[in-house]
């Protein structure tokens, strides 16, 4: 015997009243939404720690993994902060993916001359001006 999906929840319905409503008992569907919201914010970084190496683990010992691990959190919160204080855009909503090959990846050098850290960007290069701009900026909150 098959029971439909709308009697199976017509069931769970009444024998537990809270299934199924969409607002809080004082009917408050903004506080639902910014619920919602926050969770997910919360998947968005769990797919940036994914994406920054928490994927794939590199050994079977338990201290290596936490190292990882804190290495992968590391490199989450630098990326959020690159976005936060250099990036504007498009650059400052893309993925982990996209500034790893965008800026992170740039056919760049960083030389010291006459005490002075100058970066010199390969010709040509597609977001040479996003990198520029990236870059003055950081050096704009801390120039030593």
């Amino acid at each position: 015997m098959q029971v439909s999906a709308f009697c199976w929840f017509r069931h769970a319905a009444k024998r537990f009243p809270g299934v199924g409503r969409r607002t809080t008992p004082g009917g408050q569907v903004q506080f639902l939404d910014a619920r919602h919201r926050t969770q997910a914010h919360v998947e968005d970084r769990i797919k940036q720690l994914k994406t920054c190496g928490a994927r794939n683990l590199p050994s079977i010992d338990y201290d290596r993994n936490a190292a990882w691990l804190q290495l992968a959190a590391l490199a989450v919160s630098l990326t959020a902060w690159l976005r936060h204080l250099a990036l504007d855009g498009e650059l400052a909503t893309a993925s982990t993916k996209t500034l790893r090959f965008r800026i992170l990846s740039a056919p760049a050098r960083l030389v010291t001359h006459a005490r002075r850290r100058i970066l010199k960007i390969a010709p040509g290069w597609a977001w040479s001006g996003d990198l520029a701009t990236a870059w003055d900026r950081l050096h704009a909150v801390h120039p030593a």
